[in-house]
């Protein structure tokens, strides 16, 4: 099984989307998490619970 982090600003829009996005693809060969770069994005995302 491969592993794949999908990173952008703030992990509540672009990278939750693109982990999705592999995982349907991957079908169970992929285990795929998203993150966030900025600490203050990441607190934000936290509070919309976003954050994956």
């Amino acid at each position: 099984m491969h592993q794949v982090l999908t990173v952008c600003l703030g992990n509540y829009c672009r990278s939750p989307f693109a982990a999705l996005a592999l995982a349907k693809r991957g079908a169970g060969e992929l285990e795929v998490r998203s993150a966030a770069c900025l600490r203050t994005l990441l607190a934000h995302a936290k509070i919309t619970g976003c954050l994956v």
